[in-house]
């Protein structure tokens, strides 16, 4: 259970390892460039040509470019994460994985939490990778097993089985093809997926997530100091 509760931790809450003082230009002030950037090619043209450019340069780089002009800033990470296993199926997919599901805290009781669905293979000789995705309408929706909890935060109505802005059961199983979770085991992989509205609503000025929550000083205390270079 520990190695896909520290990659989704990581994945979520942990500070970009290029330094926050990095500067980029203005959007209006990048060139246009009709074909597809050079993924070895540095923000200043230097071309990538050792593995340890790669993940000490230009690894780094690219986080901070998504997060500079597309998503923001990851808060620092969590002081502590508790991690409770709520439910726990060994004979899920005919016998083939194992589904548990588990409460992810990282704040205070009132901190809003991530209810994260792990399936894992039930043949297996040890560790296997994991397939980490957010879902967007509702662990229930990614597989059709009447045992696995629907979400109580806002969900929106154009969700399958949604209404009044809440899960249904009429939804379990209906975002299942885009998964193919069954295909996933078979491989040899485990998958882990929670409802993106776990952290926080798809509607602008949420009262509730986790972007309102921390507007409040709700995680004062409870982040780590961020890392300076």
């Amino acid at each position: 259970m520990k190695p896909p509760i520290a990659l989704v931790t990581s994945c979520l809450l942990t500070l970009s390892a290029v330094a926050a003082s990095a500067t980029f230009p203005a959007p209006d002030a990048l060139p246009a460039r009709p074909e597809l950037p050079d993924p070895l090619v540095m923000f200043d043209a230097r071309a990538v040509e050792t593995q340890s450019q790669w993940f000490h340069e230009r690894r780094p780089e690219l986080k901070a470019l998504f997060q500079h002009y597309l998503y923001g800033h990851f808060p620092p990470a969590p002081k502590s994460v508790k991690a409770d296993l709520r439910r726990e199926d060994g004979k899920a997919l005919d016998g083939k994985a194992t589904r548990k599901e588990i409460t992810l805290s990282f704040g205070p009781p009132d901190a809003p939490k991530i209810n994260l669905l792990l399936v894992i293979p039930n043949n297996r000789p040890g560790r296997v990778p994991v397939i980490l995705g957010l879902n967007f309408c509702g662990n229930h929706s990614v597989l059709a097993d009447p045992q696995i909890a629907l979400p109580t935060v806002w969900m929106p109505n154009d969700c399958p089985g949604c209404s009044n802005n809440a899960a249904t059961d009429a939804g379990r199983g209906k975002d299942a093809p885009s998964w193919d979770i069954a295909r996933v085991i078979d491989r040899g992989y485990a998958l882990a997926t929670f409802y993106h509205g776990d952290i926080d609503p798809d509607r602008p000025d949420a009262p509730d997530g986790l972007r309102a929550f921390a507007a409040k000083g709700g995680l004062r205390g409870w982040l780590k100091t961020p890392h300076r270079d």
